[in-house]
């Protein structure tokens, strides 16, 4: 029979929701309902052209997601999992390819972006940027029941994930080039660098948008813990982003395409908060572990001392009362 242990778990990937979280999950989620309710009236509304915005805000992205995949290594380094080694290399992916993708940008940093791109380069990386990160979540699900902890050495685990960095490294170069020098061959989207054609970019983003409301399927229905929680969440936000894209704009520079880079930042910045928020509540528990077990020592110690002096001090009597009468003899 296996045997019972008091231990529970403390990883994210572990650790199940608690109520208060999901309250705080779901009130998040009305939030960004809300404010998609509110501003759609207005989509088609055209605003001033800020050529500096997406490099602002997608540099954003790219420091959060690579935290958050960093963090996930680290608990893959812990847990031995393969699952969370398939995530965090989903957030590495997506960090990675927002770099190409705003550097190719339209008028992000010359008029026709870097990288040799064309007028389709940045519409076509933005789909491959949206499809990884929802792959990586629906393997992490499927994967999850039948993945089990698994030993290997430290230098094992540092090779496993060299080449894990090292395939996402080249996937991102891989189709950073597919858009750039391989656009010709890659369906036409965008009419010029505002305008796109709507059939196309329905087409091309519905695929994002399955992929995406999968994953939240899959984890709604096998969900157990917190990191499923919030990883919901995140996939909540990047539907809401998909449908302005994909759905219900076909223009750039407009409010709802402004509102949908702001899901965008919203999406990549949720899980990262969650890690860094359980990663220092786990730090002052040990913490305060610490403390207490210092002080436990320092008490221990403290009657050690006293019982010694004790006797020491019932040792003394009889002898000093043995001496006295021997000198008196």
């Amino acid at each position: 029979m296996p045997v019972k242990t008091d231990e529970r778990p403390f990883l994210l990937a572990d650790l199940p929701p608690s109520q208060a979280q999901v309250r705080l999950a779901i009130a998040l989620v009305a939030a960004l309902l809300l404010a998609f309710g509110v501003t759609a009236p207005f989509l088609h509304i055209p605003l001033q052209r800020v050529d500096a915005f997406i490099p602002t805000l997608e540099g954003i992205c790219v420091v959060s997601d690579l935290i958050t995949a960093a963090l996930l290594y680290a608990q893959f380094s812990i847990t031995r999992r393969w699952t969370l080694l398939v995530l965090s290399s989903g957030y590495l992916f997506t960090a990675l390819i927002v770099i190409p993708h705003a550097l190719i940008f339209p008028g992000a940093f010359t008029p026709t972006g870097l990288l040799s791109a064309g007028l389709q380069s940045s519409a076509w990386l933005y789909t491959f940027w949206h499809a990884g990160l929802p792959l990586a979540v629906i393997v992490y699900v499927l994967l999850r029941d039948a993945d089990s902890a698994t030993s290997m050495s430290d230098h094992s685990l540092v090779a496993i994930i060299s080449l894990s960095v090292a395939a996402v490294v080249g996937l991102v170069c891989g189709l950073t080039w597919i858009a750039t020098a391989g656009e010709w061959l890659l369906p036409r989207i965008f009419l010029d660098s505002v305008h796109a054609d709507p059939s196309r970019i329905w087409q091309t983003g519905i695929v994002d948008w399955s992929l995406t409301a999968g994953a939240l399927a899959l984890l709604w229905l096998r969900r157990r813990s917190v990191l499923d929680l919030w990883l919901m969440v995140m996939c909540c936000t990047w539907l809401l982003e998909l449908t302005l894209t994909a759905v219900l704009l076909a223009n750039r520079f407009s409010l709802g395409w402004y509102a949908s880079r702001i899901y965008t930042l919203a999406a990549s910045i949720v899980v990262l908060l969650v890690l860094l928020s359980e990663t220092t509540t786990l730090y002052a528990n040990l913490a305060r572990s610490v403390w207490r077990q210092r002080g436990a020592r320092e008490a221990r110690q403290v009657a050690m001392d006293a019982m010694a002096a004790s006797i020491a001090h019932e040792i003394k009597q009889p002898l000093g009362a043995m001496v006295t009468n021997a000198r008196a003899s």
